[in-house]
């Protein structure tokens, strides 16, 4: 039971439909299409397209997204949807080696690959979408047009990440040099008019003809190898998801080239322990999924690269690993030092989750790689360009190296938990690495604690960062000194960690309850 005297929000809850996402237009455009006949996908892309819109700098037209599809229910077929782009046929690790670079530019043209958000919308859309796509994204289209607010998170992320722009992301994004304040209106007609070019076109008014021919102008110009063929090649793969199981739960997640197996690792270490017979915020707790994100990540690290290469991935998923990985776990003090995650720092993505009255279900990541991606505008229409090439690696014969028609290694995880014969979790913890480790916080919150959906996403988070403990402010002191004393070197955020939306189905009462993280400016709302 909810304590109303405390602060915090109360759940959504539903039974015609439910959407949970960063942004409330975002929200508002996704029950608009529940509500004039569309399903789960129709809202998905709605939702996606209008957050181009009003969170440019952690997604858009050109950057990437992930999904998880469940067209029959709780039980039925789970498409896992790939909408990650590749690196343009001319990229060459040898010659950024040999023009100086020691390791994968962030920003600029060498860091971004062909943008790939497009193409999942346009293939979830022609798929399993109803309405027409022009009524779809005619909310985007309108928010580009008109102009939106800019909300107090989306403010104060926009006002961090303007360093890298370049001079034409400065003026789309910094007009005036003014940092932006809440409330300040921002407009993006280009945006806009490519959304109609969509809209009447599909993925081809994205990917051939003047758009196309704008971002490949703007790569050159800024030193990339990118041509017009790139762009007409890419694709949405979809495939079906990676799942483990963690006690009576099944948890799915996206095939590779992702970190899904990482996450299940996660999960499947901390199954070997029991901790519900601690406080949520016990210091043990933390301490111990601190240590398995330790040996998580630097067995990813080792292991995976580039699982749909290297064929590690089902590996990562051993029961046998798993419980070797928990047997070098001290449960009172932290063990020897273990390599930092390698990879660029990529911590800004949008998340929503979607289910319609026929149990369809969207769960989707999007992201630029970093915020405001490579810095790279295009000219014509106001693209801001990914920098998901960064995560590339410069070394020598390493599984990641960067290569033309490649893609890396890829962060984004949206993941649904399957309570079987009960229902299902539809559950997306945006943050880069942070993204498997918030969602096995959230999965003990719910699994192990049986919290409600909003509290298990309200609940303080810690991320192990560079070797060192990041913890959020909602801690209590006592949570930091102990965890000093077991050995852990511990920051306290200035910033909170990650932004999850999360739906449970309830397959007994037909009730959907929706969560929306008060960390984001976003919200649950049901039909």
């Amino acid at each position: 039971m909810k304590k109303f005297h405390f602060p915090g929000r109360s759940p959504a809850l539903a039974t015609n439909g439910m959407c949970a996402s960063p942004h409330p237009l975002a929200t508002q455009a996704a029950i608009g299409m529940l509500d004039a006949g569309g399903n789960a996908v129709d809202a998905a892309v709605a939702a996606a397209a209008v957050l181009a819109v009003v969170t440019p700098h952690l997604s858009g037209l050109g950057g990437d997204c992930v999904a998880l599809v469940s067209l029959a229910g709780p039980g039925g077929e789970v498409i896992s949807l790939d909408g990650t782009g590749r690196a343009p046929a001319g990229l060459s690790a040898q010659a950024l080696r040999e023009a100086g670079h020691r390791r994968m530019p962030r920003d600029g043209a060498h860091a971004v690959t062909v943008p790939g958000a497009v193409a999942a919308w346009c293939h979830m859309h022609e798929h399993w979408g109803r309405l027409d796509l022009a009524h779809v994204l005619a909310p985007a289209i309108r928010h580009g047009e008109g102009g939106v607010p800019l909300a107090p998170r989306v403010a104060l992320d926009w006002s961090l990440g303007l360093d890298h722009l370049a001079p034409e992301g400065r003026a789309a994004f910094l007009p005036g040099a003014i940092t932006p304040e809440p409330g300040r209106v921002h407009a993006a007609p280009g945006l806009a008019e490519v959304l109609r070019r969509i809209a009447s076109g599909g993925a081809a008014g994205f990917y051939r003809g003047e758009v196309a021919e704008d971002m490949v102008a703007t790569l050159a110009g800024a030193g990339g190898s990118h041509v017009a063929q790139d762009f007409a090649e890419a694709r949405a793969i979809p495939s079906r998801p990676e799942r483990t199981g963690h006690g009576d739960l099944c948890l799915l997640e996206p095939a590779p080239n992702g970190q899904a197996a990482t996450t299940l690792l996660l999960a499947n270490i901390l199954d070997r322990f029991d901790i519900s017979g601690n406080h949520p915020l016990d210091p043990w707790r933390t301490h111990l999924e601190i240590e398995v994100t330790r040996h998580a990540f630097d067995t990813r690290d080792r292991a995976l690269a580039r699982p749909d290469q290297t064929g590690q991935a089902a590996g990562l998923l051993s029961r046998d690993l798993a419980q070797m990985l928990a047997d070098l776990i001290d449960d009172r003090e932290t063990g020897p030092g273990v390599p930092a995650p390698m990879g660029a720092e990529h911590r800004d993505t949008a998340s929503l989750c979607i289910v319609d009255r026929d149990l369809i279900s969207v769960t989707m990541v999007l992201s630029n790689f970093r915020s405001f991606g490579s810095g790279l505008v295009s000219r014509e229409f106001g693209i801001l360009l990914n920098s998901r090439a960064a995560a590339f690696n410069l070394e020598p014969g390493h599984p990641d190296e960067a290569a033309g028609g490649r893609a890396p290694r890829r962060a984004d995880v949206p993941v649904m938990i399957r309570e079987p014969g009960r229902g299902m979790t539809l559950l997306a913890a945006g943050g880069g690495d942070f993204q498997p480790v918030g969602h096995a916080r959230i999965l003990g919150n719910l699994a192990e604690y049986g919290m409600p959906l909003q509290k298990a996403v309200d609940s303080p988070r810690c991320f192990w960062d560079n070797g060192e403990v990041v913890m959020e402010k909602s801690y209590t002191p006592a949570v930091a000194h102990e965890l000093r004393f077991m050995g852990h070197e511990v920051t306290i955020s200035d910033m909170p960690l990650g932004g999850a939306q999360a739906i449970r189905i309830d397959l007994e009462t037909g009730v959907f309850e929706g969560a929306s993280d008060p960390r984001q400016d976003g919200c649950a709302l049901g039909l």
